[in-house]
């Protein structure tokens, strides 16, 4: 469990100045230390065993039918805040805000999402600031870094990042085609993407290379990319590379999957997730390649879940787990770590209440399911009690003390909100 005192310290500063309220939960980003005016409601507490998208562009409500396709059943009043490096967060107020059980409320859109409201916080069922299952493709979710595009013939692009780029690196195209059997020609020499960063993660791990011949590269592992006082996703693994057939036709590499989705959950009362409830911003895996010599695309980084209350309890699951990386060939033998991927980073949870209780699991395992490139768990001192665990964190750079002073103090100065 990370412990950042200069953050702690910093909160302490802005109460003595007057810059900070005391009526709403801290948190690491002053633009988003924010009060419900309650014009939400609580738009799921009256639904049971139903499926929701909450789109952060547009501030609309989708709700699963039958079948399994989405329609639409309202917009929800809500605000749009600026943050220091001139992203977006959507700002739901609630009254309270609940998911039952056996309810799933995804959040998808090319903004982060923040739950703000002026009563308790309980989350029984899922809510979902990852990927999720959209028919036959994939949802993204809100805030979420997209991965690299995968061309043929050619090298893997970099998948998406913040500035200064946490997105995977994409692989390069093999030079030399050479005889594998049983798959007989192809040009298996192209590298796989490597695995995105998330915010606060360690940099994913590169694609595997094979070991002869004139091969393509593996792509670089995410830069890490923490900065304690923005809400963003994780970032995007990069494209593998495309490769060809024995007779020279072109393929395209695999694209890069994108990373976890940013969410904060904030009240001034308590938040509970439930026995059974999750609250998950999850990089999607990989995608293995099967065509033509060309490598897998890497996994996402895991996103970010923020968490500012009075007091906070997990009895249920926390995850912003890097994606996976995936093998490059379809075969289950040895050549189906040729362009192999490489996985995405852990995710970061951040905490800031009075008391923490967790008898629930927090996991922000890399997609290995290891800490080698773990995320990370921010408490900011307070201590966690409880039966649970924490999982998969690895070291995360700690930032230059007036860096985090000074773009908290930017955060100040340059919020600006607009009335949906």
């Amino acid at each position: 469990m990370a412990t950042r005192t200069v953050a702690t310290i910093f909160l302490a500063l802005l109460v003595a100045l007057g810059l900070a309220g005391t009526a709403a939960a801290a948190t690491p980003n002053a633009a988003l230390a924010l009060t419900s005016d309650g014009s939400a409601g609580d738009p799921f507490a009256a639904y049971s065993s139903s499926s929701f998208i909450l789109n952060t562009d547009t501030g609309s409500i989708a709700q699963a039918d039958n079948s399994g396709s989405y329609l639409g059943i309202g917009l929800l009043p809500s605000v749009v805040v600026t943050q220091p490096d001139g992203s977006q967060v959507r700002v739901f107020e609630m009254t309270s805000f609940t998911v039952p059980f056996g309810d799933t409320v995804n959040l998808s859109g090319s903004l982060a999402a923040a739950i703000v409201a002026s009563g308790d916080i309980t989350i029984s069922g899922t809510l979902n600031a990852g990927a999720f299952k959209l028919g036959n493709s994939i949802g993204v979710g809100a805030g979420a870094f997209a991965g690299g595009q995968g061309v043929a013939y050619s090298n893997g692009l970099q998948g998406a990042g913040p500035v200064g780029s946490g997105g995977g690196g994409g692989g390069g195209v093999g030079t030399t085609a050479h005889v594998d059997p049983p798959c007989c020609g192809y040009d298996e020499a192209s590298g796989g993407g490597g695995g995105g960063s998330a915010n606060g993660g360690q940099a994913g791990n590169a694609g595997s290379l094979f070991p002869s011949g004139v091969n393509g590269y593996g792509g670089a592992g995410g830069n890490p990319s923490y900065n304690p006082s923005i809400l963003q996703g994780g970032s995007g693994g990069g494209a593998g590379a495309g490769g060809s057939d024995y007779s020279g036709n072109p393929y395209t590499g695999n694209n890069g999957a994108p990373g976890g989705g940013a969410l904060l959950l904030e009240t001034p009362g308590t938040i509970t997730i439930g026995t059974g409830g999750a609250v998950v911003s999850n990089g999607q895996n990989g995608i293995q390649a099967c065509s033509g010599g060309s490598g897998a695309g890497g996994g996402g980084g895991g996103g970010a879940l923020w968490f500012a209350a009075g007091t906070f309890v997990n009895n249920g699951q926390i995850d912003a787990i890097g994606g996976a990386g995936a093998d490059g060939r379809c075969e289950n033998t040895p050549a189906r770590f040729i362009g192999a991927s490489g996985a995405g980073s852990g995710g970061v949870v951040v905490i800031d209440p009075v008391s923490i209780v967790n008898n629930g699991i927090i996991n922000v395992s890399d997609g290995n399911g290891l800490s080698a490139y773990g995320g990370l768990i921010e408490t900011f001192g307070v201590p966690v009690t409880g039966t649970g665990s924490l999982q998969g964190e690895g070291v995360v750079p700690e930032p230059g003390t007036w860096a985090l002073v000074l773009s908290s103090l930017a955060a100040l100065c340059m919020v600006r909100r607009r009335r949906i």
